[in-house]
């Protein structure tokens, strides 16, 4: 007869989780991933295994089957292990959680915009239907994703129109200096003139001193 199979260990290690919940598309994903696992090792099943070792099936079917659920619950675990690993690299579950806030957040939007009478630019029909009406409402991706945008879009203006302010008011400050200085150079400039004036003998000085340096210099004879 022949001897047991060596003992695999009953448990993988433990699997780092993220820390952030599972939102309800990252729960999906997980049961996608379980159902697709379970489907795939399935078909190690026992009876396989006897027909590809007929001897240890036919000896010792016992220790055939314990080895087949040990192998089995390794592979499940070092697949689920993986799969937790390729999660936590590419933030698989943040950014699910995020695609359902974003949508949840496009489904507030409609819902809001619809009581407000805002939806397609209609009136809405009697406050009690209202509600009852927006629960009808599907978000698309392409709808919530432009939700999204949409807002972003808006924050990222006003901070354009906020810097643009601020730009304008800069701009408006410096013309008031930029005027104040000229209007101080222009002030010391006429001051200038006014005394360079007075330094310098007026014009009827000049031709008076002139005619008189004329008249007392002798004539050549």
């Amino acid at each position: 007869m022949s001897s047991p199979p060596a003992q695999l260990p009953d448990t993988a290690p433990p699997v780092i989780r993220n820390d952030e919940e599972d939102g309800p598309r990252a729960h999906k994903l997980r049961q996608v991933f379980d159902a697709a696992l379970t489907a795939c090792l399935k078909a190690c099943s026992y009876e396989r295994l006897a027909q590809a070792f007929p001897r240890i099936a036919r000896d010792n079917p016992e220790a055939l089957r314990s080895a087949r659920d040990q192998l089995v619950a390794f592979i499940r675990e070092a697949i689920k292990e993986e799969f937790e690993d390729i999660n936590a690299d590419r933030d698989v579950i943040p950014s699910l959680n995020q695609i359902d806030r974003i949508i949840a957040a496009a489904h507030l939007k409609l819902k809001e915009d619809f009581k407000a009478g805002r939806n397609n630019g209609t009136q809405t029909k009697a406050a009690g239907t209202a509600q009852q009406e927006c629960l009808h409402f599907r978000v698309t991706a392409e709808q919530a994703v432009t939700a999204h945008a949409v807002q972003a879009k808006r924050r990222e203006a006003e901070r354009l129109k906020a810097q643009l302010a601020e730009m304008q008011e800069a701009n408006r400050v410096a013309r008031s200096r930029i005027a104040a200085d000229r209007a101080v150079a222009a002030e010391m400039q006429s001051e200038i003139q006014v005394l360079i004036a007075d330094l310098l003998p007026s014009q009827t000085l000049l031709d008076s001193m002139l005619r008189e340096a004329t008249a007392a210099t002798p004539l050549a004879g």
